[in-house]
């Protein structure tokens, strides 16, 4: 097993945290990124979309670091679809004690946590179904809020 990983990928949400990582990495204050993979539900506000123009215009492409805009479908399509398998987003509710509460989440493995395996597996050369060898990784990077 080899010690250091085949890529340095960056989960890009385009919000404040995965944008400071992407930033510091430009900076080279954090090590290079050899790519950011953004998962796109396909219902994101407009503002999402023009920020996400903008860091790759102004700080991922000076700085070499492609963008990968990747994506498993429109989640609000296919929330109305009854045809299609609806994957519930956490939406909030009332419970039945009269209490704030939230459904049960699965959107997040299927419209981000997938398309982002994806494109990963691809940018190291094993798509699925190609198994990955051993020792060959990538280290996938996002950014959380201390606090």
């Amino acid at each position: 097993m080899t010690d250091q990983p085949a890529l340095k990928v960056l989960s890009l949400g385009a919000g404040v945290q995965s944008t400071t990582v992407l930033l510091l990495a430009a900076e080279g204050r954090l090590p290079k990124l050899d790519a950011a993979v953004f998962s796109d539900t396909g219902w994101e506000p407009a503002a999402v979309y023009a920020h996400l123009d903008r860091i790759e215009r102004e700080i991922a492409a000076p700085a070499g670091i492609p963008v990968y805009r990747v994506s498993a479908g429109n989640i609000r399509e296919d929330a109305l679809n009854p045809e299609h398998r609806f994957a519930s987003m956490p939406l909030f509710i009332k419970n039945q004690d009269g209490g704030d509460g939230m459904t049960r989440r699965q959107c997040t493995s299927e419209y981000k946590l997938k398309p982002i395996k994806a494109q990963v597996r691809q940018l190291l050369g094993y798509p699925h179904p190609k198994p990955v060898p051993r020792g060959l990784y990538a280290e996938q990077w996002i950014g959380i809020s201390r606090d």
